[in-house]
């Protein structure tokens, strides 16, 4: 790993001690993506609207039984 000149391989804490290194990765996990995928393929289709259709026509049905 290089410093912020470039020079040397030294560690990051090296040029600014003190400072706490995360070694978690920020990156995304694989499930996260793929739900995140899998979200907006069912938001952006004609997929959604069947099932907010179905969701409705179940929600009035209830109502009318509890009527």
């Amino acid at each position: 790993m290089r410093d912020s000149c470039g020079i040397t391989a030294r560690p990051a804490e090296s040029e600014h001690p003190g400072t706490e290194i995360n070694h978690f990765q920020e990156q995304q996990s694989f499930a996260k993506r793929a739900f995140k995928i899998s979200f907006n393929i069912f938001m952006f289709t004609k997929e959604r609207k069947s099932y907010t259709l179905r969701n409705k026509n179940f929600a009035s049905l209830i109502r009318q039984l509890k009527e």
